[in-house]
């Protein structure tokens, strides 16, 4: 299943492909892995690959292992061993190696930090990717998405709710949240691609992390990268929205 989405002249801007399962057999994650062995067909096509989300991601991967590959184990910890290698070799591998922009959802999670002996929130992911040593590793780019009811006196006297993204570790409303940067954007800045970079400031290629938890504009911030975007979606139908707004829909379409 895809759609896509066109610009007013009628180009193409957003091309999303979705990744969900069939119940009792389930086969996203296959057909996910396949379509990566064809990656390289979209290179010069696209300017942005997106993947929503890990945590849909990891289930779809934890599905096929219990269902279809080892139903039958009595140990159903090899499910998420099995899960945790998949997410890692495209978390850790393949998609920090693509020739143009990406980005990656997660969700929030918590992590002890050990020398400090305090917690961090940090990005969700399965098995050992949960650690920030792990998975951070292979990205520049780490940021958090969150919304926060504020005034900003240069947009309004009002108190109103904004999206705003954390590029650097730090202590924000009373908890520690990770977040790394190479190309060292506003510390605190809107949830938007064009934000991170200095006006008139050359853009280089983004390759990010970006976390939250539920409705912090992990997705709203994702469709601000440069189009075309290709939106690998195993979230369920109505999360593509963002993507799905910036222009004229074509549509759902099965094959």
């Amino acid at each position: 299943m895809y759609r896509k989405i066109y610009d007013k002249d009628g180009a193409e801007i957003v091309h999303i492909e979705y990744f969900h399962d069939h119940f009792e057999a389930p086969d996203a994650f296959p057909r996910y892995r396949q379509a990566m062995a064809q990656i390289h067909n979209t290179y010069g096509k696209y300017a942005s690959y997106v993947l929503e989300s890990v945590t849909s991601a990891a289930l779809s991967s934890r599905k096929y292992h219990e269902k279809v590959l080892n139903p039958d184990t009595r140990e159903p910890r090899q499910w998420y061993a099995s899960c945790t290698n998949d997410l890692e070799e495209f978390l850790c591998l393949r998609l920090p190696a693509l020739p143009y922009n990406v980005g990656v959802s997660l969700h929030a999670s918590r992590e002890k930090d050990e020398v400090n002996e305090m917690f961090v929130r940090n990005m969700a992911a399965p098995g050992r990717l949960s650690s920030r040593h792990q998975l951070a590793a292979y990205w520049p780019e780490v940021y958090r998405a969150y919304a926060k009811e504020t005034v900003v006196p240069s947009v309004s006297k009002d108190m109103k709710l904004y999206h705003f993204l954390q590029t650097r570790i730090g202590r924000i409303d009373g908890e520690q949240w990770f977040a790394a940067t190479q190309i060292h954007p506003p510390e605190l800045c809107w949830n938007s691609y064009e934000s991170l970079w200095a006006p008139g400031a050359a853009k280089q290629t983004l390759h990010v992390l970006v976390y939250g938890d539920t409705g912090a504009g992990k997705s709203t911030f994702l469709s601000t990268l440069p189009k075309p975007i290709y939106l690998i979606c195993f979230d369920g139908l109505g999360k593509e929205t963002p993507f799905v707004k910036l222009g004229e829909d074509g549509g759902l379409k099965y094959e």
